[in-house]
C-alpha cells in the first residue's frame, strides 16, 4: 500500500484496503493513514475526510496532520476548523507537526501575524524552539522585518521564554541567507540586531 502511495495509485490503495476489510483483517492505524494519504494525493480529500469519520478506524495525529496540510493546500480553512474541533472532541492533541503545517502554510497565505502567533501558542504548549527556525526562514525571505522583531517582544513578555545565541544565530544565519548581510539592505539586518539587544 505504501509503495502504491508512492506512486500515486490511489485507487489501487483503496482496493486493497477493501479486500483487507472484506477478508476479516482489519487494518491497523499505520495502513488506515496511507489509505488517507493516497485519497488526499487523488484529491480526494472529502472522501479521506469522510473515512476518518467512520469510527471503525482509529484516527491519530497522523491522520489529521494529513488531512490538515491537504486541505490548507486547497486551501479550504473552513475543513481545517473543522477538523482541529473534531481532533479536539477526540482529545488529540496537536503536535510539533500540526503546528509546522500551520505556520508553513499561514506564511505562504501571506498571514505572517496568525503564523507568528501560531508559533507562540506552540510554545505555550510546551512544544520545543524548533519551529522557530521554519518561521525565521519564511519571515526572512517575505522581508519581514517588524513581524520578526514583534516574535522577540513576544517572547520577551511570556515567562520561561528566553531570546538566547542559539535563537540569535538562526535569525542572523536565516536573514543573512536571505540577502540582509549586503550593504543595500544591511540597515535592515541592524534593526534586527537592534531588537536582541
Amino acid at each position: 500500500m505504501g509503495r502504491l502511495c508512492e506512486m500515486g495509485h490511489w485507487r489501487g490503495v483503496l482496493k486493497l484496503l477493501t479486500d483487507m476489510i472484506k477478508k476479516g483483517v482489519m487494518p491497523n492505524t499505520r495502513t488506515f493513514n496511507i489509505a488517507i494519504r493516497s485519497l488526499c494525493i487523488g484529491r480526494k480529500c472529502s472522501a479521506a475526510k469522510s473515512l476518518v469519520c467512520n469510527q471503525g478506524f482509529a484516527a491519530n495525529v497522523v491522520t489529521y496532520n494529513t488531512l490538515i496540510d491537504w486541505f490548507f493546500y486547497h486551501r479550504t480553512p473552513s475543513e481545517v476548523g473543522r477538523l482541529m474541533s473534531d481532533m479536539a472532541a477526540g482529545n488529540i492533541a496537536v503536535d510539533e507537526v500540526t503546528y509546522t503545517i500551520f505556520v508553513v502554510r499561514l506564511c505562504r497565505d501571506g498571514n505572517f501575524a496568525k503564523a507568528s502567533s501560531c508559533f507562540l501558542k506552540s510554545l505555550e504548549n510546551g512544544l520545543s524552539m524548533d519551529l522557530l527556525g521554519v518561521l525565521i526562514n519564511r519571515l526572512a525571505y517575505n522581508g519581514k522585518i517588524m513581524e520578526t522583531i514583534r516574535i522577540f517582544q513576544n517572547m520577551r513578555e511570556r515567562k520561561g521564554f528566553s531570546l538566547d545565541n542559539s535563537v540569535f544565530d538562526l535569525t542572523i544565519e536565516r536573514f543573512c541567507r536571505a540577502g540582509y548581510c549586503h550593504d543595500k539592505y544591511i540597515h535592515n539586518l541592524n534593526s534586527i540586531l537592534d531588537a536582541m539587544l
